[in-house]
């Protein structure tokens, strides 16, 4: 009886049925075999989520586990780069004459900051340097070369897919272009005006009430710009106040790993930032859909 009320619409439970058991269904085998951390190196059964979900959710996923097999040779591509910075490290002539007392590494530099700050010699500079040559050396503009044939190599591909999909799934036939009234707005609009060409009443909403949402929506949107924006500059703020501390500081410590814990903490500034904006941009999407009461929703989104 448990095992049967696992199978009830909503929250899924997460009890594993077997095959041939009570309570076996559509349901339980995308459980088992795709709904599970478990199962990532699992081929999507992509049909079952369409009959599950409907074509727009299975295109979604579709275009979802393309687009993550296409990054496999980008990520070889990437950790080769990477291997080749860390392997010429020693033979990097800028990391060599920062690194070496007998080139360069012996050269005075003027103090960082006005107080506890006194001289200091080049080579000090020397593991910042060799972090930097392992992520930024001449096989990264190889990468970034490869990375922008990578792009057009990946769209090309996608719509080749795309149509075999469609194909497969009997969607090649679909009018695109055909319109429908989506049910949201009908049921937020309870004005009608009849339709010159369908000779058809409906759904109206007057030109002023849509100025107004068009503009409270692109305010939201413009708001957030500036929230954006003003992360950046924070960071950038945040960086040159910290850097300063820092270098300012008596511990050696501290003055020696200055840019590279200023760097570190900065990049989790903005991690944080992208998480918590990304939420916020989730429930706002929602808000700002519902706001503007778009009327038409267009079949050609199931291709997409």
């Amino acid at each position: 009886m448990k095992k049967m009320l696992v199978q009830k619409e909503g929250h899924y439970i997460g009890e594993s049925v077997g095959k041939g058991e009570p309570g076996y269904c559509e349901r339980t085998i995308l459980y088992n075999e795709w709904a599970r951390p478990a199962c990532w190196y699992k081929t999507q059964p992509l049909f079952l989520i369409k009959r599950y979900f409907g074509e727009k959710t299975a295109f979604y996923f579709t275009w979802l586990g393309f687009y993550t097999t296409m990054l496999i040779p980008a990520a070889v591509f990437g950790i080769l780069t990477m291997l080749y910075g860390f392997s010429t490290i020693k033979t990097s002539k800028s990391v060599q004459e920062i690194c070496d007392e007998k080139i360069s590494g012996n050269i005075i530099m003027c103090p960082l900051c006005n107080k506890h700050c006194g001289f200091w010699h080049l080579k000090d500079m020397c593991i910042y340097s060799m972090i930097t040559h392992a992520f930024d050396n001449p096989a990264t503009v190889s990468f970034a070369v490869l990375m922008s044939f990578w792009a057009s190599i990946f769209i090309a591909l996608w719509k080749r897919k795309q149509a075999q999909t469609a194909w497969e799934w009997n969607l090649s036939g679909v009018e695109h272009t055909l319109e429908i009234v989506r049910p949201e707005y009908e049921a937020k609009v309870f004005t009608y005006k009849l339709n010159p060409v369908t000779m058809m009443f409906e759904p109206f909403l007057p030109s002023w009430s849509k100025v107004g949402r068009i503009v409270g929506s692109s305010s939201i949107v413009f708001l957030l710009l500036l929230a954006v924006m003003g992360a950046v500059f924070g960071v950038i703020v945040y960086r040159i106040i910290i850097v300063t501390l820092m270098i300012s500081s008596e511990t050696i410590f501290w003055r020696n790993n200055a840019k590279i814990v200023t760097s570190f903490t900065a990049s989790l500034l903005n991690l944080v930032f992208i998480v918590i904006m990304d939420m916020v941009y989730r429930k706002l999407a929602v808000r700002l859909t519902e706001m503007g009461l778009t009327t038409k929703g267009s079949l050609q989104c199931l291709m997409l």
